[in-house]
Protein backbone atom coordinates (compact mmCIF):
# COMPACT_ATOMS: atom_id res chain seq x y z
CA UNK A 1 0.00 0.00 0.00
CA UNK A 2 1.26 3.32 -0.99
CA UNK A 3 -0.71 5.54 0.35
CA UNK A 4 0.77 9.02 -0.67
CA UNK A 5 -0.29 7.62 -4.29
CA UNK A 6 -3.36 7.16 -3.04
CA UNK A 7 -3.70 10.45 -1.94
CA UNK A 8 -1.98 11.76 -5.55
CA UNK A 9 -5.36 10.17 -7.13
CA UNK A 10 -7.67 12.08 -5.23
CA UNK A 11 -8.75 9.93 -2.39
CA UNK A 12 -9.67 11.65 0.95
CA UNK A 13 -10.98 9.20 3.13
CA UNK A 14 -11.06 5.37 4.11
CA UNK A 15 -12.71 3.18 6.31
CA UNK A 16 -10.18 0.64 7.34
CA UNK A 17 -11.15 -2.91 8.90
CA UNK A 18 -10.34 -3.42 11.95
CA UNK A 19 -11.70 -6.59 13.68
CA UNK A 20 -14.28 -9.42 12.55
CA UNK A 21 -16.54 -10.96 14.87
CA UNK A 22 -14.98 -11.40 18.88
CA UNK A 23 -11.57 -12.63 18.08
CA UNK A 24 -9.68 -11.52 15.07
CA UNK A 25 -8.11 -8.40 14.56
CA UNK A 26 -7.21 -7.62 11.05
CA UNK A 27 -2.92 -7.08 11.34
CA UNK A 28 -2.39 -4.52 8.66
CA UNK A 29 -5.22 -1.91 10.76
CA UNK A 30 -2.68 -0.04 12.86
CA UNK A 31 -0.11 0.46 9.75
CA UNK A 32 -3.04 1.31 7.09
CA UNK A 33 -4.41 4.34 9.61
CA UNK A 34 -0.51 5.23 10.14
CA UNK A 35 -0.19 5.24 6.78
CA UNK A 36 -3.24 6.83 5.41
CA UNK A 37 -3.12 9.78 8.54
CA UNK A 38 0.57 11.01 7.16
CA UNK A 39 -0.62 11.56 3.89
CA UNK A 40 -3.66 13.53 4.93
CA UNK A 41 -5.92 11.07 4.40
CA UNK A 42 -9.43 11.22 6.78
CA UNK A 43 -9.31 7.48 8.25
CA UNK A 44 -11.94 5.41 10.65
CA UNK A 45 -12.31 1.71 11.03
CA UNK A 46 -14.84 -0.65 10.44
CA UNK A 47 -15.99 -4.32 12.31
CA UNK A 48 -17.06 -7.02 10.16
CA UNK A 49 -20.16 -8.87 11.98
CA UNK A 50 -21.14 -12.27 12.75
CA UNK A 51 -23.26 -12.06 15.88
CA UNK A 52 -26.56 -13.30 16.01
CA UNK A 53 -27.87 -12.22 19.37
CA UNK A 54 -27.59 -9.28 22.03
CA UNK A 55 -24.95 -11.03 23.94
CA UNK A 56 -23.25 -12.07 20.97
CA UNK A 57 -23.17 -8.42 19.55
CA UNK A 58 -21.97 -7.17 22.72
CA UNK A 59 -18.78 -9.35 23.25
CA UNK A 60 -18.20 -7.94 19.23
CA UNK A 61 -18.52 -4.48 20.11
CA UNK A 62 -15.95 -4.48 23.58
CA UNK A 63 -13.53 -6.66 20.85
CA UNK A 64 -13.73 -3.37 18.27
CA UNK A 65 -13.31 -1.11 21.13
CA UNK A 66 -10.62 -2.47 22.97
CA UNK A 67 -8.89 -2.31 19.50
CA UNK A 68 -9.63 0.96 17.71
CA UNK A 69 -9.21 3.10 21.57
CA UNK A 70 -5.78 4.47 20.95
CA UNK A 71 -6.40 5.13 17.26
CA UNK A 72 -8.14 8.77 17.06
CA UNK A 73 -10.74 8.14 14.17
CA UNK A 74 -11.52 11.18 11.32
CA UNK A 75 -14.97 9.16 10.55
CA UNK A 76 -17.51 7.27 12.22
CA UNK A 77 -16.94 3.92 13.58
CA UNK A 78 -18.57 1.40 11.05
CA UNK A 79 -20.54 -1.78 11.71
CA UNK A 80 -20.64 -4.06 8.71
CA UNK A 81 -23.82 -5.84 8.81
CA UNK A 82 -23.92 -8.37 5.55
CA UNK A 83 -23.99 -11.63 7.43
CA UNK A 84 -27.55 -13.25 9.12
CA UNK A 85 -26.28 -15.94 10.10
CA UNK A 86 -29.60 -17.32 10.68
CA UNK A 87 -31.56 -14.60 12.74
CA UNK A 88 -34.50 -12.84 12.55
CA UNK A 89 -34.80 -9.18 11.10
CA UNK A 90 -35.88 -8.30 14.53
CA UNK A 91 -33.38 -10.15 16.53
CA UNK A 92 -30.61 -9.32 14.28
CA UNK A 93 -31.81 -5.62 14.10
CA UNK A 94 -31.71 -5.62 17.89
CA UNK A 95 -28.49 -6.53 18.35
CA UNK A 96 -26.63 -4.59 15.82
CA UNK A 97 -28.15 -1.78 17.70
CA UNK A 98 -26.63 -3.03 20.89
CA UNK A 99 -23.50 -2.95 18.80
CA UNK A 100 -23.56 0.71 17.61
CA UNK A 101 -24.89 1.86 20.84
CA UNK A 102 -22.55 0.61 23.11
CA UNK A 103 -19.59 1.70 21.03
CA UNK A 104 -21.17 4.77 20.56
CA UNK A 105 -21.15 5.03 24.51
CA UNK A 106 -17.69 3.48 25.36
CA UNK A 107 -15.74 5.88 22.58
CA UNK A 108 -17.54 8.99 22.38
CA UNK A 109 -17.13 8.90 18.50
CA UNK A 110 -20.18 9.05 15.71
CA UNK A 111 -21.53 5.63 14.56
CA UNK A 112 -22.52 3.86 11.30
CA UNK A 113 -24.39 0.61 9.30
CA UNK A 114 -22.69 -0.43 6.62
CA UNK A 115 -24.82 -2.87 4.80
CA UNK A 116 -26.02 -3.50 0.82
CA UNK A 117 -29.43 -3.06 -0.52
CA UNK A 118 -30.70 -6.59 -0.90
CA UNK A 119 -29.54 -7.23 2.77
CA UNK A 120 -31.63 -4.48 4.75
CA UNK A 121 -34.33 -5.25 2.93
CA UNK A 122 -34.18 -9.27 3.63
CA UNK A 123 -32.95 -8.88 7.00
CA UNK A 124 -32.93 -5.91 8.71
CA UNK A 125 -36.04 -3.71 9.96
CA UNK A 126 -37.00 0.15 11.02
CA UNK A 127 -35.37 -0.05 13.90
CA UNK A 128 -32.12 1.00 12.76
CA UNK A 129 -33.65 3.44 10.52
CA UNK A 130 -32.17 6.45 12.75
CA UNK A 131 -28.73 4.82 12.04
CA UNK A 132 -26.41 6.90 9.35
CA UNK A 133 -26.04 4.35 6.82
CA UNK A 134 -23.52 3.55 4.57
CA UNK A 135 -25.17 1.85 1.58
CA UNK A 136 -22.99 -0.70 -0.88
CA UNK A 137 -25.11 -0.87 -4.60
CA UNK A 138 -23.10 -1.66 -7.37
CA UNK A 139 -23.66 -1.14 -11.02
CA UNK A 140 -26.55 2.03 -10.54
CA UNK A 141 -25.79 5.50 -9.87
CA UNK A 142 -27.80 6.05 -7.02
CA UNK A 143 -28.44 3.36 -4.13
CA UNK A 144 -31.99 1.34 -4.60
CA UNK A 145 -34.85 1.70 -1.92
CA UNK A 146 -33.50 -0.22 0.75
CA UNK A 147 -36.67 -0.73 2.43
CA UNK A 148 -35.26 1.68 5.49
CA UNK A 149 -33.41 4.55 5.04
CA UNK A 150 -34.43 7.64 2.61
CA UNK A 151 -31.40 9.02 2.77
CA UNK A 152 -27.44 7.63 2.95
CA UNK A 153 -24.09 8.45 4.01
CA UNK A 154 -21.48 6.71 2.09
CA UNK A 155 -22.39 5.36 -1.14
CA UNK A 156 -20.39 2.16 -2.17
CA UNK A 157 -21.01 2.01 -5.74
CA UNK A 158 -18.23 -0.47 -6.98
CA UNK A 159 -16.30 -3.21 -5.39
CA UNK A 160 -13.75 -3.24 -8.94
CA UNK A 161 -12.22 0.10 -8.38
CA UNK A 162 -8.40 0.73 -9.17
CA UNK A 163 -6.55 3.28 -7.27
CA UNK A 164 -2.75 4.14 -8.11
CA UNK A 165 -1.08 3.32 -4.76
CA UNK A 166 -3.42 -0.22 -4.55
CA UNK A 167 -2.99 -3.46 -5.85
CA UNK A 168 -5.76 -5.26 -6.79
CA UNK A 169 -9.55 -4.67 -7.18
CA UNK A 170 -10.53 -1.83 -4.58
CA UNK A 171 -14.01 -0.74 -2.98
CA UNK A 172 -14.99 3.01 -4.35
CA UNK A 173 -17.41 4.96 -2.27
CA UNK A 174 -18.49 8.67 -2.57
CA UNK A 175 -19.39 10.44 1.22
CA UNK A 176 -21.86 13.13 1.88
CA UNK A 177 -20.25 16.51 2.28
CA UNK A 178 -21.53 17.28 5.29
CA UNK A 179 -20.23 13.78 6.87
CA UNK A 180 -16.94 14.80 7.78
CA UNK A 181 -17.74 18.21 9.35
CA UNK A 182 -20.38 16.41 11.36
CA UNK A 183 -18.05 14.25 12.51
CA UNK A 184 -15.29 16.51 13.35
CA UNK A 185 -17.65 18.54 15.41
CA UNK A 186 -18.99 16.36 17.78
CA UNK A 187 -15.68 14.62 18.08
CA UNK A 188 -13.81 17.75 18.72
CA UNK A 189 -16.71 18.57 21.37
CA UNK A 190 -15.78 16.43 24.61
CA UNK A 191 -18.33 18.43 26.56
CA UNK A 192 -21.12 16.13 26.40
CA UNK A 193 -22.80 13.22 27.04
CA UNK A 194 -25.13 10.46 25.88
CA UNK A 195 -29.10 10.87 26.93
CA UNK A 196 -31.86 7.87 26.52
CA UNK A 197 -34.74 9.07 24.90
CA UNK A 198 -37.72 8.09 27.26
CA UNK A 199 -41.75 8.31 26.69
CA UNK A 200 -42.76 11.57 25.85
CA UNK A 201 -39.38 13.49 24.96
CA UNK A 202 -39.12 15.90 22.86
CA UNK A 203 -36.11 18.01 21.61
CA UNK A 204 -37.77 21.23 22.46
CA UNK A 205 -38.78 19.94 25.67
CA UNK A 206 -35.61 18.68 26.30
CA UNK A 207 -33.99 21.75 25.83
CA UNK A 208 -36.36 23.79 27.65
CA UNK A 209 -36.03 21.73 31.11
CA UNK A 210 -31.89 22.04 30.37
CA UNK A 211 -31.63 25.03 29.80
CA UNK A 212 -30.10 24.54 26.02
CA UNK A 213 -30.49 27.26 23.08
CA UNK A 214 -33.12 25.78 21.00
CA UNK A 215 -31.68 23.47 17.95
CA UNK A 216 -28.29 22.68 20.54
CA UNK A 217 -29.58 18.88 20.31
CA UNK A 218 -30.39 18.61 16.44
CA UNK A 219 -26.85 20.43 15.99
CA UNK A 220 -25.57 17.66 18.58
CA UNK A 221 -27.52 14.80 16.41
CA UNK A 222 -27.29 15.64 13.13
CA UNK A 223 -28.52 11.55 11.87
CA UNK A 224 -31.44 12.20 14.24
CA UNK A 225 -34.34 12.94 12.68
CA UNK A 226 -36.53 14.89 16.05
CA UNK A 227 -39.78 14.26 14.62
CA UNK A 228 -39.45 10.59 15.08
CA UNK A 229 -37.60 10.03 17.91
CA UNK A 230 -38.04 6.36 19.76
CA UNK A 231 -37.89 5.19 23.33
CA UNK A 232 -34.62 4.22 23.77
CA UNK A 233 -32.68 5.65 21.70
CA UNK A 234 -29.47 7.37 22.38
CA UNK A 235 -28.53 11.34 21.77
CA UNK A 236 -25.66 13.08 22.11
CA UNK A 237 -26.36 15.31 25.23
CA UNK A 238 -24.22 18.72 26.78
CA UNK A 239 -23.51 18.21 30.01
Amino acid sequence: MHWEKVRQEGIDFVFIKATEGHTFVDKMHKEYYKGAVKAGIAAGFYHFARFKNKMEAKKEAEHFIQTVKAFPADLPHVLDLEVASGASRSILSQAALVFLDLVKEKTGQDIMLYTYTIFAKRHLNSLLKYIPLWIAHYGVDRPGDNGIWERWQVFQYSDKGRINGIQGNVDLNVMMPSLPDHHREAKSNSDKKFYKIKKGDTFWDLETKNGFQHGTLEKLNPGIDPRKLQIGQNIVFPK
